[in-house]
């Protein structure tokens, strides 16, 4: 590792050098390395806040370079710079691009589109039947889904893209090293990502907790590394929103899915709209904004599996409206074993959800 990056990453341990900041220090100084050892008028010369300067001189005795490279190695972390090739371009054309990225997995190929698919956190039966509804077909035309692993729909997404063997890219607001995967209950989920050629990235060292301010800025790398951002579901006070409004900014693609007037959750969505963004109700309206010709085939369809009687009979009940397991019983007129058994296996062939409550609904 060159000595730039090596510094680079010096850097990032200390939170007040942020994207500003860090462009700073590269303009005034030769090289990183001197910006590292330079001195108190050497800092105010390159315009960097007083708050900063007292951040860097207390902090960066503390660092041990070499123990971060080391911890780095053995959590199999890797570190992009804005100066590396592998940068995602279109992150690097935003207003504050991250100066680092950690990231473990694999990122994406120059040539693959990306699109952020986000809303809310407590998402509704409705919210989460839209995103496995709509990113499949986004899945199976090679577009990666960008989310935030969050609870809601940004975990519903990055599972109906596993789900379909699609790439997905998971940005979060702390370390990417898995003790401090948040939330931990999606631990498991990261690692999944990663396993299937997927991708858990941040602009945070390892071992950095989520704070709340930056949450609103790992939303401005969804927007920016993606060509365009959906939102799902939104309050009106929503980080989704947020996203929406730094994807705008970036001259980026906004999408949303209308939603009940009556559901807060759509709140959001419904203004987005309203002011312009583009309405969603089936794939092709985004394979189309992307440019995807899909005059000759139409939306790719995951072929059905064989399926066995009960499978078939529970498979034609159910609709892409939530049922409820009570509902399927009667209208199956299958024994409650059965039924239950049988949903088990229709969800582990990806042609069913579940939901809280006992309901289900095709994919």
């Amino acid at each position: 590792m060159d000595q730039e990056k090596i510094y680079t990453i010096a850097f990032s341990h200390i939170p007040a050098v942020g994207p500003v900041s860090f462009a700073r220090l590269t303009a005034h100084f030769p090289t990183l390395y001197e910006a590292w050892h330079a001195t108190r008028d050497e800092y105010v010369c390159a315009k960097i806040s007083n708050a900063a300067i007292g951040h860097i001189a207390s902090e960066r005795s503390k660092i041990d370079i070499e123990a971060i490279l080391a911890k780095l190695t053995q959590e199999r972390i890797n570190v992009v710079t804005a100066q590396d090739d592998v940068y995602p371009e279109l992150l690097r054309k935003i207003y504050d691009p991250p100066y680092v990225l950690y990231y473990r997995g694999t990122l994406p190929e120059k040539d693959r589109t990306l699109f952020g698919v986000i809303g809310a956190r407590k998402a509704t039966p409705y919210g989460l039947q839209c995103t496995h509804r709509l990113v499949p077909d986004l899945s199976t035309h090679g577009i990666g889904i960008v989310s935030g692993l969050a609870y809601g729909i940004d975990a519903a997404s990055h599972e109906a893209a596993l789900a379909h063997s699609g790439y997905t890219l998971a940005v979060i607001a702390g370390g990417v090293d898995h003790a401090s995967i948040y939330p931990s209950v999606h631990r498991n989920l990261a690692d999944r990502i990663i396993a299937s050629g997927g991708c858990v990235l941040s602009e945070y060292p390892p071992a950095t907790q989520p704070l709340p301010r930056q949450f609103p800025l790992r939303n401005r790398i969804i927007a920016g590394i993606s060509q365009g951002v959906l939102v799902v579901e939104a309050a009106e006070k929503s980080g989704a929103l947020i996203t929406a409004t730094c994807a705008l900014e970036n001259g980026r693609e906004v999408c949303a899915v209308p939603g009940p007037i009556t559901s807060p959750f759509s709140s959001g969505t419904n203004r987005l709209i309203k002011s312009g963004a583009h309405a969603i109700t089936q794939s092709a309206d985004i394979l189309s904004i992307l440019g995807f010709d899909l005059s000759s085939d139409g939306i790719a369809s995951s072929a059905i599996p064989t399926l066995t009687d009960a499978e078939r009979i529970l498979y034609d009940v159910l609709s892409r409206e939530p049922m409820h397991l009570d509902d399927l019983i009667k209208e199956s007129r299958l024994d409650t074993q059965v039924v239950a058994s049988t949903l088990l296996m229709l969800e582990m062939k990806n042609l069913i959800r579940s939901y809280d409550r006992m309901q289900y609904s095709r994919i």
